[in-house]
């Protein structure tokens, strides 16, 4: 079982009460959340650490809804409760990710397979002096290039799969010419589709 508990250890809080299990610093809000909602008669839908029998910590969904007797009290709740640390594990890795591109001094770009700008990173914006939408405002990606071809070679070459490497010349948004060692590169789905192209942009 999930809780590492019997049902018949937590039915009437026989051995422990759910409660109990759910984290010490998840209970006050996962109770005030429930309360809430059971007040305005609503559904409850929330995301909370448990400690199993086994002493693991484990991310679990639940949602459900007060069930209400003749006399308007609510003796009982239904619903359901479903593992999701994996998901958050995951959501958590995703999160370092990002924050690792978001502060890394390269300059980093990421684009749809058809050149539309997702994603600059701080030294990017900061740096260039780009939005992502300013980018895409301007004509796309392809503007920002002081050569002629550069553009069209480098993204052929991830849409083809593959890398490229080699120093460029980008225009800031002063259209100040600024020399950078680029490598570009394909980003692959768990299907190998290609979903997006990233480049990172060193300065030299």
């Amino acid at each position: 079982p999930l809780t590492g508990y019997k049902p018949e250890e937590l039915l009437g809080n026989n051995r422990i009460s759910y409660e109990e299990i759910t984290h010490p610093e998840d209970r006050a809000r996962v109770r005030a959340e429930i309360h809430q909602a059971l007040k305005a008669g609503k559904q409850f839908d929330l995301e909370y650490r448990i400690i199993t029998a086994q002493g693991t910590e484990r991310w679990v969904w639940e949602r459900g809804i007060g069930i209400k007797s003749p006399d308007g009290t609510i003796p009982f709740l239904e619903g359901f409760i479903t593992d999701i640390t994996q998901k958050r594990r995951y959501e958590e890795e995703l999160h370092r990710i990002q924050m690792a591109v978001e502060n890394a001094s390269d300059c980093i770009g990421i684009t749809e397979p058809d050149g539309r700008v997702l994603f600059h990173n701080r030294a990017f914006r900061e740096q260039l002096g780009y939005t992502p939408s300013d980018v895409n405002k301007g004509g796309g990606p392809s503007h920002i290039f002081v050569v002629q071809g550069v553009h069209d070679q480098i993204f052929g070459t991830m849409l083809a799969g593959q890398t490229w490497t080699g120093d460029v010349q980008i225009y800031d948004a002063t259209r100040t010419v600024r020399d950078f060692h680029l490598r570009a590169n394909p980003i692959f789905d768990a299907q190998g589709k290609i979903v997006a192209l990233m480049g990172v942009f060193t300065d030299v």
